[in-house]
């Protein structure tokens, strides 16, 4: 009894234990929104997509086997930027799926690999895509995002300039009132 002092009839639980055996629920602790800000600003990369289709296993020396590393680096980092941006486009067709069929789509999901609950949040992965586009360039997985999503959403909506592509605004040419 001594090695499991709980199995003691008189033991106290601590308060948390107490009412998550009360409740059924456990307590989430908070998310550290500073961690997650700082994960999301380091994931973003503002270099695009790049072919590494005909990569050339150079193997001949030390050197060319160090290079052919840091390309293979490259390609794998860009594949997992990849994944994201790709993520938010099926997001985008579920979104639409959802708008062509209505209430008919959860009989439809079925069809797909894709359950119900996973299926909204591509489609909200692709909503703050659309207003926050550099999010769609991260490298983070998408399981960060999922499980991370209420507070991701929050950092952009504190920070849209950290994560808004801006259009560059184009002054009117003065060459007709210059002559």
């Amino acid at each position: 009894m001594e090695a499991y002092p709980e199995l003691n009839a008189s033991y106290v639980f601590p308060d948390e234990v107490t009412e998550q055996l009360q409740t059924g629920k456990k307590k989430r602790k908070p998310k550290d929104l500073e961690e997650i800000e700082s994960r999301l600003r380091e994931s973003l990369k503002t270099q695009r997509f790049m072919d590494y289709t005909n990569i050339e296993l150079k193997l001949d020396n030390e050197q060319t086997c160090m290079e052919t590393l840091k390309e293979l680096d490259k390609a794998e980092e860009d594949a997992k930027k990849r994944v994201v941006y790709l993520s938010c486009l099926k997001g985008r067709v579920l979104e639409r799926f959802k708008e062509i069929t209505g209430k008919k789509m959860y009989q439809l999901l079925r069809l797909t690999p894709y359950k119900k609950s996973y299926a909204y949040f591509l489609i909200k992965m692709y909503d703050l895509a659309s207003e926050y586009n550099k999010v769609m360039y991260s490298d983070l997985p998408v399981r960060y995002f999922q499980i991370n999503f209420k507070e991701i959403k929050t950092i952009c909506e504190r920070y849209p300039i950290f994560l808004k592509i801006y259009k560059r605004f184009h002054f009117p040419t003065l060459r007709k009132y210059c002559n």
